[in-house]
């Protein structure tokens, strides 16, 4: 069962990995415009938001998260296919909007799966996770290199073959609802959701949350800008993913030894990483700089998501665990990735593409100053 979970992990990320990470460079080969591009992505972001929420309530709701797993990959599966042959850039743009509302909420949905599965095991977490990146590490060379020689046609072929392998192990996998008595899977209403929040250190690690997503969201998201004013192309886009996605595999097997008391301080280390990745972004002289930044950014992101899962675990019941992730997932890639992306094309048009490393430096310091107010109640005993 353990295995099973793992290589879902691993196949649910080939599927970004062979499609939505190279959309801005499937849009640009369309004829699209950087602005276009980052408010369709900002489209993409706000309809994942809705998803995430959607999808992650109505798991809780039915106590089952295997079945909206299930329905959320035939459906993204679909629009993979619809999307890459639409006639026009409209319909381009509507096909990749219904993508988020279908595709992200499965990463939200798989570690909550897990985490119930597992009786919220941070070890066998990290070590799934691990797999998330090292999956995406292997193939975005891969895509990198296959687009390059053969054309953004094989896209939507990687897209929906891994698709299908992650449904394939996801059939078999044990469903949440039976991990938990019926007293405590059904129920769930709107009112205890919006309560999560209510919890003064689920608000701090929300707000910081949102503050990293509007940091880093809209950067990674036009990265392909950035490369190539600086020389690279979208080949090196692929080796800069697997580099980043290499030291994201390390730092989410070290953050799982990562004692529970200790999540405060893996909070102001991830943040710090963050805030030197935009200053590397920021500095660099030439396009192979961006790989130790990406690196630097993704140790970062590897803390901040098992500090993140640590800290639901701990304070969120059971029966609200898929609610809650999604929420968190929700705040840093897609609430936070529609306001970025929002006004992130036309400041790169405008200002080049390093202002979004400039203005992502000035949000860690706000995220910093936020956690350093409050640095204590951040790090009490039972946290």
């Amino acid at each position: 069962m353990k295995t099973r979970f793992m290589a879902a992990h691993f196949f649910l990320w080939t599927i970004s990995a062979s499609f939505l990470s190279y959309i801005t460079s499937l849009g640009l080969e369309r004829g699209m415009q950087p602005a276009d591009i980052s408010v369709m992505i900002a489209a993409f972001l706000l309809s994942s938001f809705a998803g995430q929420l959607l999808w992650g309530y109505v798991c809780d709701k039915i106590g089952s998260d295997r079945k909206i797993f299930l329905l959320c990959g035939v459906c993204a599966a679909v629009l993979f296919v619809i999307t890459y042959f639409a006639p026009d850039n409209t319909s381009f743009g509507v096909g990749y909007v219904l993508l988020g509302m279908f595709y992200f909420p499965m990463g939200s949905i798989l570690d909550s799966w897990l985490l119930k599965v597992f009786s919220f095991d941070r070890k066998t977490y990290s070590i799934a996770k691990a797999c998330d990146s090292i999956s995406n590490g292997l193939w975005m060379p891969v895509m990198g290199v296959g687009i390059a020689r053969l054309g953004h046609g094989v896209m939507p072929v990687a897209a929906v073959g891994m698709t299908g392998i992650t449904l394939a192990l996801a059939w078999g996998l044990k469903d949440s609802r039976d991990c938990f008595s019926s007293d405590t899977s059904d129920k769930v209403t709107v009112s205890q959701a919006f309560a999560i929040v209510k919890h003064l250190q689920m608000a701090i690690l929300l707000g910081i949350t949102l503050l990293c997503g509007l940091a880093f969201v809209p950067l990674n998201n036009l990265k392909l800008l950035l490369i190539e004013s600086l020389g690279g192309d979208v080949a090196f886009q692929g080796i800069d993913a697997f580099g980043a996605c290499l030291v994201q595999f390390l730092f989410f097997l070290l953050a799982g030894k990562m004692k529970m008391k200790e999540a405060g301080n893996g909070l102001i280390a991830a943040l710090l990483l963050f805030f030197a990745a935009a200053f590397v972004f920021l500095a660099a002289p030439g396009y192979v700089w961006i790989l130790p930044g990406s690196m630097l950014f993704s140790a970062g992101y590897a803390l901040l998501v098992t500090v993140t899962r640590s800290y639901v675990g701990k304070l969120v019941e059971g029966k609200l665990q898929t609610t809650a992730n999604s929420l968190f997932d929700a705040a840093y890639r897609s609430l936070a990735g529609v306001i970025g992306m929002l006004y992130s094309g036309s400041l790169t048009q405008a200002m080049g593409a390093k202002a979004m490393a400039c203005l992502a430096g000035v949000y860690m310091m706000a995220a910093l100053l936020l956690m350093l107010l409050f640095y204590r109640k951040m790090c009490l005993k039972e946290i």
